[in-house]
């Protein structure tokens, strides 16, 4: 009896500590399968990454770093040859709902019965789904013409136009500007950012440039007309008061220093011979070349040059127009007016040594005393011997022989320069000559 009491309560006690046991064991394996519930169910991915088994966080950690990461990478714009970079994240707001797309996966796990899980998952046979969250993303699609804006602003360049200097008589070529093509670019930014391969954007920048037209360059030009151009002054023959002193003779001519008695200076003749303080200058004036400006020549030298590339300044002169010829018309009148004043017996040829021709001659069968004359004989021989280039001394000789000291000795010592050291030989040259 008390074998059987033993017994019996030695198998309560087996049972009480095998139910504590399983139990608590059961308690174990309810944790575990709580614990498995919280993970995300096996058989999802995310953005095509497998997450089954794997908490939400370690879900959300994989995701960013195998899927979004390269997506907020900054894309770098080249502006011509600045790189300009933009974020993704702050400059188009971003973003990709790695939270969301977890908490989907999450939602989406252990949609079934609790405990025929349970049932299945002790007996190793957990139910896996086939069920992948697709990569969601936002940006604003509308920041990046605004961002593109601001860089718009910074970088465009206006095209300067040319432009024409009066004062130093200049064509100044204008510079070509630059203008980005902020919708184009915009397209573009918008284009790459879902695609984390494509970061680089060259962004389409137009030339814009200056007006630089013929038509526009003749236009500019013309305004030079005025500032170049300016008609010749015609010669012209006149008469003025000299006086005969130290201090100068008429304004633009040589001065006279008079001591003696008066012949003449260059480029005025007188006619008296005395004392005089003053007397009468008869004047020839050459006239005043003119300027004139070829608008036409002009504009096709700017034009060739701006086709070639060049951008330096170009500087223009105006191109000379000679006064008009010195005509008989002119020289004659004056000629015989003045020769009509002189009460003595005049002879003169007027003669074009270029063109041989006989402009004019008075009296020209008359025989009169050579006098100082002969000297412009053997100025002639002198120039004639030396091929037309003679040394400093012997241009002071010649000056000193035909100006107002009118230099007789000089007048030999040429002579015997021409004619080889003998003044003899040198006179027989210059007769020679004047007889040719």
């Amino acid at each position: 009896m008390k074998l059987g009491r033993a017994f019996l309560l030695g198998v309560v006690l087996v049972l009480i500590i095998g139910g504590v046991v399983g139990w608590l064991r059961f308690r174990q394996i309810r944790a575990e399968y709580d614990q498995y519930q919280t993970r995300i169910q096996q058989g999802i991915t995310i953005a095509g990454v497998d997450v089954g088994w794997h908490t939400p966080e370690q879900a959300r950690e994989k995701v960013m770093d195998w899927v979004a990461k390269p997506y907020y990478q900054d894309l770098t714009l080249l502006y011509e040859d600045e790189p300009l970079a933009l974020s993704p994240a702050d400059d188009l707001d971003f973003e990709i709902p790695v939270d969301e797309m977890v908490a989907e996966a999450v939602e989406a796990s252990h949609q079934y019965g609790y405990w025929d899980g349970f049932r299945l998952w002790l007996q190793g046979e957990a139910e896996s789904l086939d069920l992948d969250i697709p990569l969601r993303m936002t940006f604003d699609d509308t920041a990046a013409g605004h961002y593109l804006a601001e860089i718009a602003e910074r970088y465009d360049r206006k095209a300067v136009e040319p432009m024409v200097d009066i004062q130093s008589l200049t064509f100044i070529p204008g510079l070509p500007g630059r203008r980005l093509e902020i919708a184009t670019s915009a397209a573009m930014i918008n284009e790459r950012v879902p695609d984390p391969s494509r970061r680089e954007v060259a962004l389409p920048v137009d030339i814009v440039e200056p007006d630089q037209s013929r038509a526009r360059i003749e236009s500019m030009l013309r305004t030079l007309g005025p500032v170049m151009e300016r008609p010749p002054t015609a010669g012209s023959f006149f008469t003025a008061t000299v006086p005969l002193s130290t201090t100068g003779g008429l304004e633009g001519t040589p001065r006279v220093d008079y001591t003696g008695e008066l012949t003449w200076t260059f480029p005025y003749f007188v006619s008296y011979t005395g004392h005089l303080t003053q007397t009468t200058g008869f004047f020839f004036d050459p006239g005043d070349p003119g300027y004139t400006f070829n608008i036409t020549k002009a504009t096709s030298l700017v034009d060739l040059q701006l086709r070639a590339g060049l951008t330096v300044p170009i500087t223009f002169e105006p191109d000379l127009v000679p006064p008009p010829p010195i005509t008989p018309s002119l020289l004659i009148p004056a000629l015989e007016a003045r020769l009509a004043e002189f009460p003595g017996v005049t002879s003169i040829l007027v003669k074009n040594l270029d063109s041989g021709e006989t402009i004019y001659e008075s009296n020209v069968d008359y025989v009169l005393s050579g006098m100082s004359i002969v000297k412009i004989g053997i100025m002639v021989e002198v120039y004639r011997h030396f091929g037309g280039e003679v040394d400093a001394q012997t241009h002071q000789e010649l000056l000193d022989m035909l100006g107002s000291e009118s230099c007789n000795p000089c007048a030999n010592r040429l002579l015997a320069l021409v004619g080889g050291g003998s003044s003899y030989d040198g006179a027989a040259k210059v007769t020679d000559t004047m007889r040719r």
